[in-house]
């Protein structure tokens, strides 16, 4: 890797060290989550300050020190700041959660660079979207985490008995055996899905993350679809997402 050199990416976390650094952690096409330094950055009139604050997204001019293998970030460009997110509440919980899932999944693995369209698309869907659009993008975000993380999260098979589960019957969501059971499987701990849930999230999954939004339900099951979809996608990385215990609603 050169010593100089630049980068798109958007600051999923920060961190400060010592009184004026901050450590930043980006995530990028190239390199997935990239840790850098950016030295003086929480200097009252430092330039780096505003540019660095969490989820902008900017062009970063690294420095690569070999001896340290440490990376510095010299100076930086505003690609988008995303102003709106700091004005909602929902919405600020909401970017934090998908921030959250990338960070506790690596950066998708193999599928960074499917991930960091997938969070870029994202955040511009919050960006432009009404507060009331939010539950719906959290959906859709998590629906498409799993597809790219490959997960079967929407086969028709009880992970029980093995039994086809048809179109028209009530599913279950276990956690424990890690999918959807039928009624015969059906277990105390079991997340009740009607078949209205289903259908959305098979229809949406084949749009695009626009077309999907324009599709809606019922509050309540709005809040269902949320809930499986919770459920599925801290099954996949086999951790608990914090962000949810604070989040509205």
């Amino acid at each position: 890797m050169q010593r100089t050199f630049s980068i798109d990416g958007i600051v999923l976390k920060v961190n400060r060290i010592s009184e004026i650094h901050k450590g930043l952690i980006l995530f990028t096409r190239e390199h997935g989550l990239f840790s850098c330094i950016a030295h003086g950055a929480y200097k009252t009139k430092g330039k780096l300050r505003a540019l660095t604050e969490i989820f902008s997204y900017i062009k970063a001019y690294i420095y690569h020190d070999p001896v340290r293998d440490s990376y510095k970030l010299n100076d930086a460009e505003t690609i988008e700041l995303f102003s709106s997110f700091r004005k909602s509440v929902e919405k600020y919980y909401a970017v934090n959660l998908f921030a959250e899932v990338i960070l506790k999944s690596f950066g998708g693995g193999e599928g960074i660079g499917d991930l960091y369209d997938l969070f870029l698309e994202t955040l511009e869907c919050v960006e432009a979207g009404a507060q009331k659009e939010v539950a719906y993008i959290i959906i859709q975000f998590g629906l498409r985490f799993l597809y790219i993380a490959g997960s079967e999260h929407l086969g028709n098979d009880c992970r029980m008995c093995n039994r086809s589960i048809g179109e028209t019957e009530n599913r279950y969501y276990r956690r424990a055996a890690h999918g959807f059971v039928c009624a015969h499987c059906l277990h105390d701990d079991s997340l009740f899905i009607p078949p209205g849930i289903m259908k959305y999230l098979k229809k949406t999954n084949s749009l695009s993350m626009r077309e999907a939004l324009k599709i809606t339900l019922q509050e309540q099951t709005t809040k269902n679809a949320q809930t499986l979809v919770y459920l599925m996608v801290q099954d996949m990385i086999e951790k608990e997402l914090v962000s949810l215990s604070g989040m509205p609603g």
